[in-house]
């Protein structure tokens, strides 16, 4: 007994000190609207935003569009949607604060509202200079999980408690270059890949 709280303590200290600073926010950002000139327009107001560029990729058998947005209000923040090519279907928003070093993650798939902080230290944005879609064109599906949780192999501790370490991916990056530890019956996300 004494071991299993020496060991839960470490796994706290663990994650608290080499965490990914997630928290989940409020849901702030809108809900999904009719197409992705409505949802764009309710985000940003009429003429506060621009479309900076777009491609369109496919994985997994499916095509899928991903938009650049400026954010004519504050240069300092960069926006992505990703979309369902064949039908327009709004799956994921994202805004990078450059400023903050924040990103805020919606997702429209699982209703799942993040945010990670020190984007700049705890990320692999930085190295790409935050724009994903220059990142897609250098990025095969053999290169891990285009969207959501992935967590590697479960570990055991001393009492036979089961961990696994995860990390988001979005488009491709790895939000965070170090892991959470989750108990393997409480993983995060709706479909957590599993290595």
């Amino acid at each position: 007994m004494k071991n299993f709280f020496k060991t839960l303590i470490l796994c706290f200290f663990v994650n608290y000190t080499f965490g990914t600073n997630l928290a989940y926010i409020d849901n702030s950002i809108n809900d999904e609207k009719e197409n992705v000139k409505e949802f764009l327009e309710a985000r940003f107001e009429k003429n506060g935003f621009s479309y900076s560029k777009n491609t369109i990729f496919k994985y997994e058998n499916i095509s899928y569009k991903i938009i650049q947005i400026i954010n004519n209000n504050n240069l300092d923040e960069i926006n992505y949607l990703t979309v369902n090519a064949e039908n327009e279907e709004i799956l994921n928003f994202i805004i990078i604060n450059k400023e903050k070093n924040e990103m805020y993650i919606k997702d429209f798939n699982t209703n799942e509202v993040l945010k990670f902080t020190n984007i700049d230290k705890n990320s692999n944005l930085s190295t790409i200079n935050y724009d994903l879609i220059e990142n897609i064109k250098n990025t095969n599906e053999s290169q891990g999980r285009f969207w959501g949780w992935s967590c590697g192999p479960a570990w055991y501790t001393p009492d036979g408690s089961c961990y696994r370490n995860c990390v988001y991916y979005a488009v491709f990056v790895s939000i965070d270059s170090t892991f959470d530890v989750y108990t393997c019956g409480n993983l995060p996300g709706s479909n957590p890949k599993l290595g």
